[in-house]
């Protein structure tokens, strides 16, 4: 998955973003960040598991204590972010990116990807299985379902 981060990726929308393989931002007046901690709620299990297999702790610490709104930049120093381009290409660019992913050997890549997320995968699929009673809080009554639909995808 390739995301395109034209616009603020605040929060959940954050959470979403990490979630990609390769994340192209938009530069300028964007804002990122992690800001549950402002307004007094915590993370999901699932939501702060991406964080951490995402983000080196220093990283994850900046953003998820600090709960600062950072901006393109920053936000590629921190590793939030791939690349940065200029709003108007930001989509076309994800594109390429997921079109040369995709011309990928299909087995390879999958079998790479199992390597690197694989035991992050297993351990947040438990946390679902289990019930985290932060989850239906933060994305509605069916919260559990949706997300293993993401873990499913990987």
């Amino acid at each position: 998955m390739v995301c395109a981060v034209n616009g603020h990726a605040i929060a959940g929308g954050m959470i979403l973003a990490l979630c990609g393989d390769y994340r192209v931002c938009a530069r300028g007046d964007v804002k990122l960040g992690l800001t549950e901690v402002r307004v007094g709620v915590g993370y999901p299990a699932v939501a702060i598991g991406v964080v951490r297999a995402e983000l080196d702790p220093a990283s994850a610490r900046v953003l998820a204590l600090g709960a600062e709104l950072v901006g393109p930049e920053a936000a590629r120093e921190l590793g939030v972010v791939d690349e940065l381009r200029e709003p108007d290409v930001v989509l076309e660019r994800a594109l390429e990116v997921a079109e040369a992913y995709a011309a990928l050997p299909g087995a390879g890549y999958a079998g790479v990807k199992e390597q690197l997320r694989g035991e992050t995968v297993q351990r947040l699929q438990a946390i679902v299985d289990k019930g985290d009673p932060l989850l239906s809080g933060w994305v509605g009554d069916d919260g559990s379902e949706r997300a293993a639909a993401v873990l499913d995808r990987g």
